[in-house]
């Protein structure tokens, strides 16, 4: 899931960056200062519904949204293999 947000939503966006939906905060974000918040999209004031796709959901402000699936396995004729199902965007 992409979430391209326009520039009226910078505010939004820096809202949400010090955030994060882990509990216990990682150390590793801890030390640069995250802070644990069960409702991210809330904290933000962005709207969240369910994408078509892939669990993570989807931003409604946001004008430009892909829902993808990656996947990595291996292909023995081809050692380690990447694909991606073709992007479905808004």
């Amino acid at each position: 899931m992409i979430n391209l947000p326009s520039p009226g939503l910078w505010d939004a966006v820096e809202r949400l960056a010090p955030l994060t939906g882990a509990a216990p905060v990682p150390a590793a974000k801890r030390v640069r200062g995250y802070r644990y918040e069960p409702d991210k999209f809330t904290a933000a004031g962005l709207t969240p519904v369910p994408s078509e796709t892939v669990r993570a959901p989807r931003v409604t402000e946001c004008p430009l949204i892909f829902n993808f699936r990656h996947y990595q396995g291996l292909a023995p004729e081809l050692g380690h293999c990447f694909t991606s199902e073709t992007p479905t965007g808004r």
